[in-house]
């Protein structure tokens, strides 16, 4: 603000009174205006250069999520499977299990050996009235019989519990012998019986009987016993191995359940096929070709992120131009732009993202030329992908793409006290020259109140030597005006 100071000296010349206090404000805010402004916009600068920088980090982070969902093998989608006829059999996937289809024919199933007792009116009545009943069984794999005792005077040789006997004896357990009393009907009438079955496969069949010495002692002439009861009376179902041929090879097995057919494959048989099933072990690249798709993407948005930032023109309110020549910027654009062109010493096949159609166009923006191409390399060089991305693959480098871009970017956008990445350093840097500007405020405002006294200082004593001269021109006035009038 420029002062009259003709005007000043007019006004105090006349003897009016004057707003020193606005005169001094007015004074001392044309002083400070310039200085104050020019650190104004040097603070506004230093807050647009932290955001800047807090924008490019924000970005770089984004950049290393879309990498980590890269970096391992797992992070690559896993095997899939169809199955042509899932009644006749299922088939589940294990962790080492490759690609490939096969034709799967069921000739047989693996059963169990399953047979049933004579029938009787009751589950509960002692067969051997109160004496101990002894049952020998052939077992498989065993050259000698085995001798199971059941009945007392207080716990009856019935049905049932020659049922439990069998379900709790540790021999019959491991040889995979299990009993229990089923109820049918036949004439009219309700009978029990015992059923016992053992384990699937041909070599797994047994026998059990009634040892005639045990039975009915209590009756001495052999002539009076009544028949030994038939505790195998009918065989309702052999025991049998499955027979399957696989790709033109035959298998037998004991079970139903094939784990050693095809190399971590397990295949459970259910129904015998009339044609053969087609099992096809495929792998899921739609995962990782979206991963890919994401990288893209993220690249894209740091890179027009950073040209929205370098570019002094830009209209976008505060980050606009907030580093538009800044070195960090430009290291931080060339670093990343070489690490995703190379280098081509990834693997023997697939060496960089150029071979899986992907490209930096002129402009920097990342493209998919050609998505034919990323499926080819996805499905004849799956693993030469993973090892030019992951770093849990033995590429040449040791770690991959992936891996040696999170290291990268983690230099630049820790936070951590003792390992500090660049952007970080930089921001704490500009923090120091912001509250530098912030300082020089403070002093300038102290410096302009300083002034702003003495400016009060001074205008005070020249109120009082006006007033006093005001004072005495009243004086003089009224002492002309008396000798006028004397004179008159």
């Amino acid at each position: 603000m420029a002062v009259n100071t003709s005007s000043i000296v007019t006004t105090l010349g006349a003897g009016s009174g004057v707003d020193i206090k606005t005169l001094a404000e007015s004074l001392v805010d044309a002083e400070r205006k310039p200085l104050k402004d020019r650190l104004d916009a040097k603070v506004t600068a230093s807050d647009a250069r932290i955001s800047g920088y807090g924008a490019m980090r924000s970005y770089l982070e984004q950049l290393k999520t879309s990498f980590e969902k890269l970096n391992e093998v797992g992070d690559f989608g896993g095997l899939n499977l169809s199955n042509s006829q899932p009644a006749a059999l299922t088939a589940s996937l294990g962790t080492g299990a490759a690609t490939g289809s096969y034709d799967i024919s069921v000739a047989q199933l693996a059963s169990a050996q399953r047979t049933r007792s004579a029938g009787f009116t009751s589950a509960t009545t002692d067969l051997n009235a109160g004496q101990v009943l002894d049952i020998n069984f052939t077992l498989p794999g065993e050259t000698e019989p085995y001798k199971l005792s059941v009945g007392s005077a207080t716990k009856p040789a019935s049905l049932e519990n020659i049922r439990d006997a069998i379900n709790a004896d540790t021999t019959l357990k491991a040889k995979g012998l299990s009993a229990e009393v089923v109820r049918y009907s036949s004439g009219g009438v309700t009978y029990h019986a015992l059923e016992v079955q053992g384990q699937t496969g041909a070599d797994q069949g047994f026998a059990m009987a009634v040892d005639p010495a045990s039975w009915r002692t209590d009756i001495a002439d052999p002539v009076d016993r009544p028949p030994v009861p038939l505790l195998q009376k009918d065989l309702l179902q052999e025991a049998t191995d499955a027979r399957v041929r696989v790709n033109g090879q035959s298998y037998t097995r004991t079970s139903n359940k094939l784990t050693d057919v095809i190399p971590d494959l397990t295949l459970e048989l259910g129904a015998v096929t009339s044609s053969p099933a087609r099992v096809t072990v495929g792998r899921d690249v739609q995962p990782v070709k979206d991963n890919i798709k994401a990288l893209v993407a993220s690249y894209n948005d740091f890179h027009e992120a950073l040209k929205v930032l370098a570019d002094s023109k830009s209209e976008v309110e505060t980050l606009g131009g907030s580093l538009a020549g800044d070195r960090l910027l430009q290291t931080v654009r060339s670093q990343m732009r070489s690490l995703i062109k190379g280098p081509d010493n990834r693997s023997d096949a697939i060496n960089a993202l150029r071979d899986l159609g992907i490209s930096i166009d002129s402009t920097g923006r990342m493209n998919i030329d050609s998505e034919a191409k990323l499926d080819a390399a996805l499905k004849n060089n799956f693993d030469a992908t993973v090892a030019m991305f992951s770093s849990s693959t033995n590429s040449r480098t040791g770690k991959g793409l992936a891996g040696d871009a999170i290291d990268a970017i983690d230099k630049l956008v820790s936070t951590k006290t003792w390992a500090k990445g660049l952007i970080q350093k930089q921001i704490d840097s500009e923090t120091k020259v912001k509250q530098r500007y912030k300082d020089d405020l403070s002093t300038l405002e102290d410096r302009m109140k300083k002034v702003l006294d003495r400016y009060m200082n001074q205008f005070s004593i020249m109120e009082s030597m006006v007033g006093n001269a005001t004072s005495l021109r009243s004086g003089l006035k009224s002492s002309f005006e008396g000798l006028m009038s004397a004179y008159k």
